[in-house]
């Protein structure tokens, strides 16, 4: 009589868990997916490790992306990246496990929700500015769209209130104006975005604080050196007292004053020597960039004169003088450029 022995082919039930941390996201955020294996059998069952665990996932427009996942020796199973869903709306969610070997497949199913995403809306300008300037407000939504309208609201010390609606944001969400500030005290540029199906709206102001100031000097001593001035000692007394009076006035030596001299010794604050070349610069080069209609030039030349002229260098063989002529021409290459129309107010002592 022949004998066999019969081994039990059956599978052992099993039942899946699946979470999904945290069950409510906002968009642009990520969630864990974990869960694990259970076996259902009263006794105990060598869990097989490296068991493969499908995820498939269904968004609210039903794309469906899926990923595939190992066991551990105790049936744990994880998605090794963070999950980070692209759509606003409920998602679900299904891990399956196949037959095995050993194992009856099972598969468990669930949900998560999924909010519009914040949205920020950051500037890149200082919160400080002159009265007079105008700057380019610079600033960056995120998320990074472009073609997005942006509202900007300006309420000006005086109170008033200019609205901007023509303003789209390009690559990056990146998006610019210009602002001319005319009035001194605090400006809110306040910038709006609406929001789209995806993310929130979201408003930002920048205060900016206008300050009105002192203005700009060029101080220019004439009249040639110690040397071939016997009137030097009078002229570059009066000269410091000149600059001295304008840093009483709360004007900056490095930054609000052009002081030239023909001798830079036993002068204090000179910043050049005095020559036509040197002063055309300080006006067409150096005062052309920080004077405006809010920030006033002051020049004040002091020498000896002969008629209209103004004697700018003297040396023992030969003397060059300023004519009004010619201070005229340099002084209409200021902001404004028409010096009938000059709103920078200039000091002229001869």
């Amino acid at each position: 009589m022949l004998k066999a022995k019969l081994e039990s082919t059956d599978l052992e039930l099993t039942t899946l868990t699946l979470i999904i941390k945290p069950k409510e996201v906002q968009l642009g955020e990520a969630l864990e997916v974990l869960g694990q294996v259970v076996t259902l059998s009263e006794s105990a069952v060598e869990m097989p490790e490296n068991t493969t665990i499908k995820l498939s996932l269904v968004s609210p427009a039903g794309e469906a992306p899926e990923f595939e996942v190992k066991t551990t020796q105790e049936g744990n199973y994880q998605l090794a990246v963070p999950f980070k869903p692209d759509e606003v709306g409920e998602w679900e969610i299904k891990a399956s496990l196949s037959d095995t070997r050993t194992l009856k497949g099972s598969e468990r199913t669930t949900k998560f929700k999924v909010d519009k995403g914040n949205s920020v809306i950051a500037f890149s300008n200082a919160d400080s500015a002159l009265l007079g300037s105008e700057i380019e407000l610079v600033g960056i939504l995120a998320p990074e769209l472009s073609e997005q309208p942006i509202t900007l609201k300006m309420l000006k010390p005086d109170g008033s209130v200019a609205t901007l609606t023509d303003i789209k944001s390009s690559e990056l969400g990146i998006f610019k104006q210009k602002v001319e500030f005319n009035l001194a005290g605090n400006w809110d540029l306040t910038a709006t975005w609406s929001g789209n199906d995806s993310y929130e709206s979201v408003t930002k102001t920048l205060t900016v604080n206008v300050t009105a100031e002192v203005g700009k000097a060029i101080i220019v001593l004439g009249g040639g050196s110690p040397e071939v001035n016997s009137e030097w000692k009078t002229f570059s007394s009066v000269a410091s007292y000149v600059h001295n009076a304008f840093l009483k006035r709360q004007f900056k030596d490095e930054d609000d004053i052009q002081f030239l001299s023909p001798s830079l010794s036993g002068i204090e604050g000179a910043d050049t020597v005095t020559t036509l070349e040197t002063l055309e610069k300080a006006i067409t080069d150096w005062a052309k960039k920080k004077v405006n209609s809010k920030v006033p030039l002051y020049i004040y030349l002091l020498s000896h004169n002969l008629g209209d002229k103004f004697l700018l260098e003297k040396t023992d063989t030969k003397e060059k003088y300023l004519s009004p002529q010619l201070l005229d021409t340099w002084l209409e290459t200021l902001p404004g450029g028409n010096t009938h129309n000059f709103s920078h107010r200039s000091l002229l002592l001869w």
